[in-house]
């Protein structure tokens, strides 16, 4: 961990802060890329910024805060400085939004689920396609182009899932709602299931007080053979363990996470969002020819 998360052009800035500080050098040597264009989406917080999340985030842990309190002294403020930086005009396709009210809509839950709220979620803002995604909200169950009807995120495709708890609280991967409408819904049909399986994974993160952990499920294809004899692809859905990427704990592990968010980020641009376009809005856009 910690190796390429910062871009090229930090290190200087971030190698003097640790001299001037007294700090440790060495954790660093690996962490900063060679030099190049840093094309992810959102922006690198300053060592001030993080400084500020981690110093809240040790008073949360050592005070014994509610989740509340970390969602809004900790968890807000990184995202925040990660997809809208400090009084700058935001030029970049996706945002974040707490969204604790949130749940998936009880015909995307798979019969044997209960219902889950999302803490925040990241989304697509762009303008782009906007006639197919209101065509799409108006077909669907939830009246959004989401699982959810939660009307800020009417015509905002959401990219990322995030779930938040307390330290120490024992975790429940299961019940993260991760991705399109309907990938672990049995009654999804096997067309649905075979085009999201193109997209490899379906990520999901959780936030567990200082540590942040990436999450993910797969939709598996598996050939049976039914008693006729005839042979057919079915499709399971796995969900893998989670793995932490990132910690509030020091600056370092904190720079991780801004590195992991922003590269989720990436994926929603280069994978996720050509996905969205061409098998969920393609059949609602109204410009393009039957």
């Amino acid at each position: 961990m910690g190796i390429d998360i910062l871009p090229h052009e930090k290190k200087s800035e971030v190698i003097q802060i640790l001299q001037e500080q007294g700090l440790n050098t060495k954790p660093w040597r690996s962490a900063f890329k060679d030099e190049g264009v840093d094309t992810l989406p959102g922006r690198v917080p300053s060592w001030q910024e993080l400084n500020t999340v981690r110093e809240r985030a040790m008073e949360c842990f050592n005070s014994d805060h509610e989740e509340f309190s970390w969602n809004m002294e900790v968890h807000h403020r990184l995202l925040e400085s990660i997809f809208r930086g400090l009084g700058e005009a935001s030029v970049q396709p996706f945002d974040f939004m707490s969204c604790t009210t949130a749940g998936p809509h009880r015909n995307c839950l798979p019969c044997s689920s209960r219902q889950k709220m999302v803490d925040f979620c990241l989304f697509d803002d762009s303008d782009v396609d906007t006639q197919a995604r209101r065509a799409l909200a108006q077909r669907t169950v939830t009246q959004t182009v989401n699982h959810t009807d939660y009307r800020p995120l009417q015509l905002r495709p959401t990219t990322l899932s995030i779930e938040t708890k307390r330290p120490r609280k024992d975790l429940d991967v299961a019940q993260l709602q991760m991705g399109p409408d309907g990938a672990d819904d049995e009654a999804t049909t096997d067309a649905v299931k075979a085009a999201l399986s193109q997209l490899g994974f379906i990520p999901g993160v959780i936030i567990q007080g200082h540590r942040w952990l990436f999450v993910f499920s797969t939709l598996e294809p598996q050939a049976t053979t039914l008693e006729d004899g005839t042979s057919v692809t079915v499709y399971r859905t796995i969900l893998w363990i989670e793995q932490e990427f990132g910690s509030t704990q020091s600056i370092l592990k904190t720079y991780q996470i801004v590195a992991g968010l922003r590269r989720l980020a990436g994926w929603a641009t280069d994978f996720y969002m050509p996905w969205y376009q061409k098998h969920v809005l393609s059949n609602h856009d109204p410009n393009q020819s039957p």
